[in-house]
């Protein structure tokens, strides 16, 4: 009786961490997928900047970015994309 309720018991406990590994996945791929939504939005948001200002044509209408600051919008995107390739999409 005793080794069956202890057998019961761990089974249940084997069910719980099951839960919490599968949500701690379901929100680690979510981050993955924010985190990459952002820094494409980011990068959308320079690119569009720059072409704003460049048709304007007066730097005190409207700053451009810097090339760098393009460069670094770009780098943290592609810097993304093995964890958005590794993330469980499923």
């Amino acid at each position: 009786m005793i080794l069956l309720l202890a057998t019961a018991a761990m089974f249940l406990i084997i069910v719980a961490r099951e839960r919490e590994l599968q949500n701690s996945i379901r929100n680690d791929t979510m981050w993955v997928i924010h985190q990459f939504d952002r820094e494409t939005r980011e990068l959308a948001h320079v690119v569009e900047l720059a072409r704003a200002a460049k048709a304007l044509g007066d730097p005190r209408t409207l700053k451009s970015p810097t090339p760098e600051e393009a460069s670094l919008r770009y780098d943290i995107l592609y810097s993304r994309l093995p964890h958005l390739e590794e993330a469980n999409l499923s």
